[in-house]
């Protein structure tokens, strides 16, 4: 009923433009018939299956280092959300404080409420509650 679609069995470096092809008969003319618009704008390197497999678990294995680096940095270095960087006084602090407040009480409700009507009442409720108090008191 459907035909399979035939892709020819590659990998490729988007950042540095380059393709390596499984060299073997089938799969190097179903690349041609599919790529032969390259326009010399990729290197295009044809492989035979040792040679093939062996790269992309080299390319593999530098993509999953890569990741865990960046991973890495971000533990040590996190970004700051904007914000939080924003934040310039008391009362912008207390504002962000309340908005977080009120949004992450949304998320709970939203996952975990058995009756949300209820839920948002009392949410609301205390909300206004910190609103008065904040002004009370900023």
């Amino acid at each position: 009923m459907f035909e399979r679609i035939k892709e020819p069995i590659m990998f490729a470096k988007q950042n540095e433009e380059w393709v390596v092809v499984l060299d073997e008969p089938e799969n190097r003319k179903l690349f041609e018939e599919k790529y032969s618009n390259n326009n010399d704008e990729w290197k295009i390197y044809f492989k035979p299956h040792d040679e093939f497999y062996k790269s992309l678990e080299i390319e593999m294995e530098k993509a999953e280092q890569e990741v865990q680096a960046a991973r890495e940095k971000e533990i040590k270095n996190p970004d700051i959300n904007e914000d939080i960087k924003r934040i310039n006084s008391k009362e912008s602090l207390v504002d962000y404080l309340l908005e977080e407040y009120y949004r992450s009480s949304e998320i709970i409700i939203d996952e975990f409420s058995t009756d949300a009507e209820v839920s948002e009442a009392k949410l609301k409720a205390n909300y206004n509650e910190l609103l008065k108090l904040k002004d009370k008191y900023i």
